[in-house]
């Protein structure tokens, strides 16, 4: 009896903008990480990661939360598939890795990065994606 392959993990990362009356993840949303991307330690882009899947569970998604006056806003921010076989930590690393790359596409490079609480992905994770998408300090 053969094993059988496992699928390659494809992934599609979307420039969306937060959103109070779109799209919101589902309550069993996997907490990612909670970064600050500011210009200085306590200074600006707070955000925080989510996983899901959809209802079918064909695919993994990674949300972006933020806030606008202490009001939630939310937009998806990547999406990978497929969802067997790939365990959740790897789906959210290169879900938020794809994310950054077309970021850094279009100009945006974080000038700090400090992980506020860690989740699914932890510090050592965060450095890792952030020297691989970024480069050093």
């Amino acid at each position: 009896m053969q094993s059988e392959e496992r699928q390659h993990f494809k992934v599609q990362s979307y420039l969306a903008e937060l959103s109070e009356d779109g799209e919101r993840p589902p309550r069993s949303a996997k907490f990612v990480v909670d970064l600050d991307l500011g210009s200085s330690p306590g200074g600006g882009d707070y955000r925080t990661y989510l996983l899901s899947t959809d209802r079918k569970r064909s695919l993994w998604i990674l949300w972006l939360r933020g806030n606008d006056w202490h009001k939630p806003l939310y937009c998806r921010v990547a999406a990978g598939q497929p969802y067997r076989g790939y365990p959740a930590k790897y789906a959210a690393e290169q879900l938020l890795m794809k994310s950054w790359q077309d970021e850094r596409g279009i100009g945006e490079v974080p000038p700090y990065v400090s992980v506020l609480q860690e989740g699914l992905l932890t510090k050592a994770d965060i450095r890792r994606i952030k020297l691989t998408v970024f480069g050093e300090d």
